[in-house]
């Protein structure tokens, strides 16, 4: 793992990644390699509006390659793999890295940022400081229809605070 860490977590090498929701965050919990940037190949797909966006359909669509998928459901915890394994893997791979290149050439981009990060991204903002509302302001909400304020913010910076903590996750 820690010959691959700092690749993985390079900042200037980006990390094409089939369906990275699946696999990003298990690096992270499992390793604790946080992989980043991402480009999500299945996310490109179906951002480009792709119908069957699953690295087999990918494949074949774009890169006229077949993936045989019998190896998936095989037993990964055993060792030594198996070589059909370690042949579907490698395959799974060089496909995945030939979709994003032939992604990147027709323009479609696919940043992948896993939820927890932005929630911790979002956790170090200084709400304590922030300046509160002012009551003399239309758009403010009267203290009495105001439900409890968060760390001092009312009215329209509490609401902006909320449009902002939902960006990262769409």
């Amino acid at each position: 793992v820690n010959a691959l860490r700092g690749a993985l977590e390079s900042a200037d090498v980006v990390k094409a990644v089939h369906n990275a929701a699946f696999d990003v965050p298990r690096l992270d919990r499992h390793l604790g390699l946080r992989v980043s940037p991402v480009h999500d190949t299945m996310l490109a797909a179906r951002r480009g509006g792709e119908r069957g966006y699953s690295l087999k359909a990918q494949a074949e669509r774009h890169l006229g390659l077949a993936l045989d998928k019998g190896a998936r459901q095989s037993d990964w915890g055993a060792r030594p793999l198996d070589p059909r394994q370690v042949a579907y893997a490698a395959l799974d791979a060089a496909a995945t890295l030939l979709l994003y290149e032939h992604q990147v050439r027709r323009g479609l981009r696919a940043d992948y940022r896993p939820r927890a990060w932005g929630v911790e991204a979002q956790a170090g903002l200084p709400l304590s400081d922030a300046p509160e509302a002012d009551s003399s302001s239309p758009a403010s909400v009267p203290p009495a229809e105001a439900s409890p304020p968060a760390r001092g913010l009312t009215g329209i910076p509490l609401a902006l605070l909320g449009v902002i903590v939902e960006l990262p996750s769409r």
